[in-house]
């Protein structure tokens, strides 16, 4: 079984830079080439809503 490792380091935290949308994007590009077939997101429980909402913009509902 092959794994794609994918660690995003982010050194600054504001508010409204997209970096949820960024990672969807990337995300969806990976699924498109094929590259990747699964992923995993790990983030706070509260935040979960918000990261299925970013997928299902991204076109990656159907993945959740």
């Amino acid at each position: 079984m092959n794994f794609f490792l994918v660690v995003l380091t982010v050194c600054v935290l504001v508010q409204g830079l997209g970096k949820t949308r960024q990672v969807c994007a990337y995300l969806a590009g990976l699924w498109e080439s094929k590259v990747v077939k699964r992923a995993m997101i790990i983030a706070p429980k509260t935040l979960l809503g918000h990261w299925a909402k970013e997928l299902r913009m991204c076109g990656l509902g159907k993945r959740i």
